[in-house]
């Protein structure tokens, strides 16, 4: 997991519960995130396992629970847990 400072407002989330899998094998967040302070809403689209958005490979963590705090009705993501 990545290193950090865990506070009780910090939950821990299953992959398929925030994201998902649209028909061209992309992947959708279910609820708008942020990542490294870059939001992303529920229309953006992962396209490949070869390319990142804000710094992060999605395709790399799934199936990997994520740590994450909700703020503002959006869930930043501190981290991902190892597999």
């Amino acid at each position: 997991m990545l290193h950090m400072n865990w506070d009780k407002n910090i939950k821990r989330y299953k992959f398929e519960e925030l994201f998902r899998t649209n028909p061209d094998d992309t992947l959708s967040p279910i609820r708008p995130i942020v990542v490294n302070q870059v939001v992303f809403d529920i229309t953006s689209r992962f396209w490949n396992s070869s390319s990142s958005s804000a710094g992060v490979n999605f395709f790399r963590h799934k199936n990997q629970d994520i740590a994450a705090e909700e703020k503002d009705d959006r869930l930043i993501i501190k981290g991902f847990f190892k597999k």
